[in-house]
């Protein structure tokens, strides 16, 4: 600003600052020219004291608008999403961190964890940490998600609430459900669940060790069909019978002893040696079983010797 000033007695373009001390310091000289009558002296002074006031009461209003605006400019929170794997391992921890961050006093806003709804296939759990770094303040939420199932599942939206303190607290308290807050979107994540590595090498493992077993019963079975037809065999035949006689004998088993002994009779071809030795073992079995007689060594080795003959005459 500019202010034109005379003196002796010509116009002279001046700063205002300039104007207004040298106004001050020159009063005789003001004075001097009011005396020729081109300006009174006390028009010329207070015109130049009621500009600088005003000039003064611009730049502190102009200084305290600017102080108030700064104060209450504060920036809103922003949202970012630092972590979110591509895949989620089931039964495993799929963490989702959310970092809300603004500019200015570390009191001037909180939030809460967002609420989203996964108790259909996962279990939720959230943590919630702070950090100032000079001006700028962050909240960070973490969401500790853990899979119970596979497959693709889709959180629509991450909506984190973010309040004043100082202008909810009372609310808070009171009850946090029943405060309606603004929220920052953190938009859209789908996240992918599938088994982990571990479990597909125990999976394979199993499968492997199953058919490992499988072939070892099938072997096992195997052999125990082959040995009972090796073992129905030579009951099936006259040495497998004496054999088995045998063995009932030693047990002190005279009865099934005679037994075998019949039996092996009747796998004879017909012929009289059969008939008789049917007849003859037949008679001593129900001796033995129902008269109580104990045959001797001799009534035992001659079974055997005549059974023996008879199926050498018959080869």
């Amino acid at each position: 600003m500019t202010v034109y000033f005379c003196f002796n007695p010509k116009w002279v373009k001046l700063d205002v600052m300039q104007a207004t001390f040298f106004g001050l310091k020159s009063f005789l000289s003001l004075y001097g020219c009011g005396i020729y009558g081109v300006f009174p002296v006390r028009k010329v002074y207070y015109i130049l004291m009621r500009y600088f006031w005003i000039q003064l009461r611009f730049k502190a209003v102009l200084a305290l608008f600017l102080t108030v605006f700064a104060v209450n400019s504060s920036a809103e929170p922003t949202i970012q999403v630092l972590s979110a794997p591509e895949h989620a391992i089931l039964g495993e921890i799929y963490p989702i961190q959310l970092q809300v961050t603004w500019e200015g006093p570390s009191t001037e806003y909180s939030s809460l964890p967002p609420h989203i709804e996964v108790s259909d296939w996962a279990d939720l759990n959230s943590l919630t940490s702070t950090s100032v770094k000079g001006d700028q303040n962050s909240i960070n939420h973490t969401l500790q998600i853990r899979p119970r199932k596979t497959g693709q599942f889709t959180i629509s939206e991450l909506l984190v609430p973010y309040f004043k303190p100082t202008q909810t607290s009372t609310a808070v308290e009171m009850d946090s459900e029943l405060a309606e807050y603004p929220t920052l979107n953190a938009g859209m994540i789908s996240i992918n669940v599938i088994e982990s590595s571990d479990s597909l090498v125990k999976w394979l493992g199993m499968g492997v060790v199953g058919l490992i077993l499988a072939a070892i019963a099938w072997a096992y079975s195997r052999r125990k069909v082959v040995q009972v037809a090796t073992l129905s065999h030579r009951e099936s035949s006259i040495p497998g019978i004496v054999h088995q006689a045998r063995k009932h004998r030693l047990d002190g088993y005279h009865y099934k002893f005679f037994q075998e002994m019949l039996r092996g009779a009747g796998l004879l071809s017909d012929s009289p040696d059969k008939k008789h030795l049917q007849q003859r073992f037949e008679e001593l079995t129900l001796a033995i079983g129902y008269k109580g007689m104990v045959p001797t060594d001799d009534d035992m080795d001659s079974a055997i010797r005549e059974l023996e003959r008879a199926h050498k005459q018959e080869n």
